[in-house]
């Protein structure tokens, strides 16, 4: 599965390649930001402009922010939990957004005015093994969320080097790896 900037989504079995676009399916935009495939086959599709789709292969469902409660339209990145609910990433500097969690019936959003989120453009989120969730931000470094708890770290109060976290991925060490000015690694729990 292949998303693009423009082109829809491009599904390829190895030996063809299937178009699924704007004209010619239910997908909402042909500005694929990002993908995640389930245990159950279904294709979760960032959409840059127009929220979240779910493909099946037989039925789309689109949420945006007008019929469902996600935090915002450009999506940038979706990550499961350790539960298997979705965690989405949305904002642009001409959209803020947020983070949503989705549990398989409804959204639940965070905004940096209703929670800890430390930044209006979410763009990346990855879970640790303790079901704890690393958030990066565009504009206001990042942050760990235990469900209760939110934790933000910038380049004042942590080894971060600017405010901005533009992508996290967690080793089986439990290091957080962040994109940055550079490339930082956060030991700390």
């Amino acid at each position: 599965w292949i998303g693009t900037n423009n082109g829809g989504l491009i599904r390829y079995d190895g030996v063809t390649f299937r178009v699924y676009n704007y004209y010619n399916s239910d997908l909402p935009t042909n500005r694929v930001r990002t993908i995640y495939i389930d245990e159950n086959d279904i294709k979760w599709i960032g959409t840059w402009g127009q929220g979240l789709s779910r493909f099946d292969g037989l039925t789309w469902i689109n949420s945006n922010v007008i019929n469902s409660a996600i935090a915002g339209n450009f999506v940038s990145s979706i990550y499961p939990d350790n539960n298997k609910n979705l965690w989405v990433t949305t904002g642009t500097f001409t959209a803020p957004g947020g983070l949503s969690f989705y549990d398989g019936f409804a959204f639940t959003s965070y905004f940096a005015l209703n929670s800890g989120l430390p930044g209006v453009i979410v763009s990346s989120v990855a879970v640790d093994k303790a079901n704890k969730k690393w958030i990066g931000t565009s504009n206001e470094g990042m942050a760990s969320f235990d469900g209760v708890r939110w934790r933000t770290f910038n380049r004042l109060n942590s080894g971060l080097p600017a405010d901005y976290a533009l992508s996290i991925a967690i080793d089986s060490n439990g290091d957080k790896w962040i994109a940055s000015e550079g490339l930082a690694k956060y030991i700390g729990r």
